[in-house]
């Protein structure tokens, strides 16, 4: 099952390593239900406009790796778990985080990041 006009990468087990080395980062959508997911967008082509990343990981930590110059906006949900997100800190129970880079609002190419796990540690960090 996929929507249109998103690139999907699914793994029902098992830890789940995306390297998005060359992809346009339009509409990615990245899902597992048990297990890591870890994804290294800095060599991704980010696109004029508003670019999506949309994670979701039932049981499994998430760690995502953008580039220091990209503008990005985080929304992260976890029900237990610890979160990093771009430098703000928050862990225990029902935790969410929405962090932006400080251009994000005006930038003319921009990453919006959803975040959605039940129980895992979820890491965004700009390299």
């Amino acid at each position: 099952m996929s929507r249109e006009g998103f690139q999907q990468y699914r793994k029902a087990l098992g830890d789940l390593f995306v390297d998005l080395a060359g992809v346009n980062m339009r509409n990615i959508e990245v899902s597992s239900f048990v297990g890591d997911i870890e994804i290294i967008a800095s060599r991704a082509e980010l696109g004029e406009g508003l670019n999506r990343l949309i994670i979701s990981d039932f049981l499994g930590d998430v760690r995502v790796f953008v580039p220091r110059d990209w503008q990005v906006f985080v929304h992260a949900n976890s029900f237990a778990g610890d979160m990093d997100v771009l430098g703000r800190r928050s862990d225990g129970l029902g935790n969410t985080l929405e962090v932006a880079t400080d251009d994000y609002e005006g930038a003319e190419k921009k990453l919006y990041i959803a975040i959605s796990s039940f129980v895992g540690d979820i890491k965004v960090l700009q390299v």
